[in-house]
């Protein structure tokens, strides 16, 4: 599993990071095993493209409940990391770290850095200096990102038209091929969530024998996509999946996706009695679709994967490993 994780970008106590760029391969191996404890961790990887940088640094600053600065000769050098140090509000603690043996710092006066050797998170937490407060459910505050800037990009823009007239084109053929659009795509039955992640499983998607559910193929983004799915659902028939195909696969009731090429979830949906789902360090990042499985009752989520879209109207349990 990768190192990298992203930064909790919530409004719950956390810490900020302070570490030198050139200590990056160091410092991210520890900030995976705070993470790995739940801590909450905000480093400089939680700064939006376009956005203003030394606002940014000041802003999570002046949220944050405790700084952990990772003190080296690179740290000593850095004039941005001593213009961190500068900026911390009074009254919020700093946990200096040592790294390659610098166990002092300028601006850190009579704090020695802490070494880090066996048990020293469960000394500083025997300590007080990490406090439960700064504990979180690995979840929360993962999803949603805070003072992110969207810029507009030409680009984007015409990928948006381009997108449009794709959509149009497609629909317009099944007008024409049908008459109206109604009952076009599978129908599916409405799911009634509840509060709870274990609601009563709703009824199957239902495909009837008309032409659309008998022969519509599955739809993917790519070709590597539909090849992965394939192979995923031991898929070796000399025709396309069809929708109708899926609802029949009535003996997958797990789904493990690693690293392979799939992005939508979509397809899982159709799964009649599809219980859990695995995702390891998988390309997915949005679970809205499987609000329509009927029997989905766990996902359980790569921490590396976070933040990802997860609907507060589902009735399945998310866990984050």
């Amino acid at each position: 599993m990768s190192e990298f994780v992203r930064a909790y970008e919530g409004e719950k106590p956390y810490i900020f990071v302070s570490y030198a760029h050139r200590d990056r391969d160091a410092v991210l191996p520890v900030i995976r095993e705070l993470y790995g404890r739940n801590y909450r961790i905000w480093y400089d990887e939680g700064i939006a493209p376009g956005s203003e940088w030394p606002h940014n640094i000041e802003l999570h600053l002046g949220r944050a409940a405790a700084v952990m600065a990772f003190v080296s000769g690179a740290y000593a050098d850095s004039v941005n990391c001593r213009k961190e140090l500068m900026t911390v509000p009074p009254g919020i603690p700093i946990i200096p770290i040592e790294l390659d043996g610098v166990s002092a710092h300028a601006l850190l006066p009579g704090k020695e850095a802490v070494r880090m050797t066996d048990g020293w998170i469960e000394r500083l937490e025997a300590e007080g200096r990490l406090s439960g407060a700064l504990i979180g459910d690995g979840v929360e505050g993962y999803q949603y990102a805070i003072d992110r800037q969207k810029s507009f990009n030409v680009w984007n823009l015409m990928l948006g038209l381009a997108a449009v007239l794709t959509v149009a084109f497609s629909v317009s053929l099944y007008g024409l091929y049908d008459g109206w659009f109604d009952g076009m795509l599978p129908a599916r039955q409405p799911v009634v969530q509840t509060a709870a992640p274990t609601a009563t499983p709703q009824e199957a998607i239902s495909i009837d024998d008309s032409l659309i559910g008998s022969v519509l193929p599955v739809r993917f983004s790519s070709d590597e996509e539909k090849s992965a799915v394939y192979k995923k659902l031991g898929w070796e028939q000399p025709y396309e999946m069809t929708y109708k195909d899926l609802v029949n696969m009535e003996s997958v009731d797990r789904l493990e996706i690693g690293d392979e090429p799939i992005s939508d979830i979509g397809f899982a949906a159709y799964l009649p009695n599809l219980q859990m789902i695995t995702l390891n360090s998988s390309y997915i990042r949005d679970l809205s679709p499987l609000i329509e499985c009927p029997r989905l009752q766990t996902v359980l989520v790569s921490a590396d994967m976070l933040p990802m879209t997860i609907p507060e109207d589902r009735s399945f349990a998310v866990e984050v490993s």
